[in-house]
């Protein structure tokens, strides 16, 4: 019965942490949808540009967070680090894009900012 209860317990806080990836996963894919939406917004109405330049930068940072998070793990979040080589080397794989568009973005502030 003990063995049964230890299985059990390692399979919920298995699925638990999957849960949370999940969540963080699908939060960072939002931020990545409200960077485009803030940046598109921004140049299209300038009379709050700031305001929304203000809210991309934030974003941005939040989207990093999260990406950092799913990669190396985050103790506030309630996340490890990643265990697996082949998901580690999809990482890998999508760092240039992930930063690409970290530059990008950050460039886009910078430059309707005028900073």
């Amino acid at each position: 019965m003990k063995r049964e209860l230890t299985k059990l317990r390692r399979f919920y806080l298995i699925q638990l942490d999957d849960s949370k990836v999940i969540k963080i996963a699908g939060r960072q894919r939002m931020y990545s949808q409200k960077l485009v939406k803030g940046i598109l917004a921004a140049q299209h109405d300038p009379s709050q540009q700031d305001t929304y330049l203000k809210e991309v930068e934030s974003i941005l940072e939040a989207w990093i967070t999260c990406h950092q998070a799913l990669q190396f793990g985050n103790e506030e979040m309630g996340i490890g680090p990643v265990q697996s080589a082949v998901i580690d080397s999809m990482f890998y794989d999508i760092s240039p894009y992930q930063k690409q568009m970290s530059v990008a973005v950050q460039s886009a502030v910078d430059g309707q900012s005028g900073g």
